[in-house]
């Protein structure tokens, strides 16, 4: 503890090394800053670039999703031809099944 007590004496003492030491911690003061603002600037470039992939992604699955919906409503409107032509010839068929089984009745 001596020693320790010993090497600030003699710095406190000598104006050249409180020059120095003053230099030495004003540099790594603009070293710490320097590295601090490249660190913000690079996480602004990957917010920034992570929001724009967020926005792109969000307007191709909105575009991909109208085009989900438009294909299931064409497939709505076909099935519901397709459904309301099978009724129609149910409805034939019964109609000649009434009539074929009235003819065979009034047959025997």
């Amino acid at each position: 503890m001596e020693n320790i007590g010993n090497i600030l004496e003699h710095i406190g003492n000598n104006p050249i090394y409180i020059i120095v030491l003053t230099a030495l911690v004003i540099f790594i003061f603009i070293g710490l800053v320097k590295k601090l603002i490249k660190f913000v600037l690079i996480l602004l470039v990957v917010l920034t670039g992570y929001l724009g992939y967020i926005a792109y992604d969000e307007a191709k699955s909105s575009n991909s999703m109208e085009a989900a919906l438009e294909k299931i409503k064409d497939k709505m409107e076909d099935l519901k031809e397709h459904g309301a032509d099978v009724l129609e010839d149910s409805k034939k068929m019964l109609e000649n099944s009434k009539e074929n089984l009235k003819e065979k009745l009034e047959d025997q």
